[in-house]
């Protein structure tokens, strides 16, 4: 695995971690999908998945938190939510910034 792909598969292990931590109801049906969504972004980039394809899934993840953040959904703060979802969209455009994107 190159060191790019190791950076994400660290980069998602602590999105993870903060998911976890950020969380108020871990057991609503949303907060479990995001969670094995970022959970496949690490095991992908552990795979060495391309680039296209880990975007792809963190593009997902992005989308979720996004609607997470305009939508009281019970699971997670809107605060919280707000700044999960700016951590995916950051990472999304550094793929996409990627020379081997």
């Amino acid at each position: 695995m190159d060191v790019y792909h190791q950076e994400v598969e660290k980069w998602a292990k602590q999105q993870r971690d903060h998911f976890h931590d950020r969380a108020d109801d871990r057991n609503h049906p949303t907060a479990r999908m995001i969670y094995r969504n970022i959970q496949k972004i690490e095991d992908a980039a552990q795979a060495g998945h391309n680039l296209r394809s880990l975007h792809d899934q963190i593009q997902v993840v992005e989308r979720q938190m996004e609607q997470a953040k305009h939508t009281p959904s019970g699971f997670m703060s809107t605060d919280h939510a707000q700044d999960m979802y700016h951590n995916f969209r950051n990472m999304s455009d550094s793929l996409r910034r990627h020379p081997h994107y």
